[in-house]
């Protein structure tokens, strides 16, 4: 079984994105549980820029 990695918004305007594909579920564990893979613990100024232009995020996972 594989999953995809996906960013999901809080904002009902903005879509989910699918980040990556046909990754395990230990590989998707380990993308989410990274500080930086959520708007309000990612502290990288790439993360910050991508909250102020798109407002709440955070990546999760999903069967495929």
């Amino acid at each position: 079984m594989t999953y995809s990695i996906v960013r999901f918004y809080e904002s009902g305007s903005k879509s989910t994105k699918v980040l990556k594909s046909g990754v395990s579920l230990k590989e998707a564990k380990a993308h989410c549980n990274d500080p930086e893979t959520a708007w309000n613990t990612a502290v990288t100024r790439s993360a910050k820029a991508h909250t102020a232009m798109h407002g709440a995020w955070f990546d999760g996972w999903r069967k495929e």
